[in-house]
């Protein structure tokens, strides 16, 4: 009767390092490849660090930004003298099927919004595109006493362009619920 017997088994790698017994240089992969992951978990890591604590590349500059503030404070002040010196003569502002011209649409803000006390104000930051002409979208809220289907939410874009060295809103496109 032949018996059976195990003959005992060489471990063909150390568990402790994954480093074959046979062959030092096999199962290396695995530690390389956990300094990549390490290297490229931290890299991550400080880029969106960096990504979170710097200027987007759609942030108005300083100039725009006051431009654009200015802008809401003439229509908030219903200051048609106002609006019209931050605009260029051709400028043109539309909402929906309608569009007027500067001096209209200063005439607007002078009487027409003057007397529903509107107001607007921006919700968040604004975005910028372009390289000049440069255009500037505003999330807006709208609202009056004098006109019970407001708040009113929408977006201006706006157009800004370099006039000479100076800085005027040339369009006013809005697009609102109403």
């Amino acid at each position: 009767m032949t018996m059976l017997t195990e003959r005992p088994r060489t471990p063909t790698t150390d568990r402790d390092t994954f480093v074959s017994v046979e062959n030092p240089r096999r199962g290396r992969g695995w530690m390389w490849l956990s300094i990549v992951l390490a290297v490229a978990l931290v890299g991550l890591g400080i880029w969106f660090i960096v990504d979170q604590t710097s200027e987007p590349a759609t942030a108005p500059t300083d100039e725009v930004t006051q431009l654009i503030d200015d802008y809401h404070a003439a229509w908030n002040d219903h200051d048609g003298d106002a609006f019209l010196a931050l605009v260029t003569d051709d400028f043109v502002f539309s909402m929906g099927n309608t569009t007027s011209d500067a001096t209209s649409q200063a005439n607007i803000i002078s009487t027409t919004l003057s007397a529903m006390n509107w107001h607007v104000a921006q919700l968040g930051e604004p975005l910028m595109v372009g390289d000049g002409p440069w255009y500037v979208s505003v999330a807006n809220e709208i609202t009056s006493t004098g006109n019970q289907a407001l708040p009113d939410h929408g977006i201006s874009v706006v157009k800004i362009v370099d006039d000479g060295g100076t800085l005027q809103i040339a369009s006013h496109t809005y697009i609102g619920e109403s």
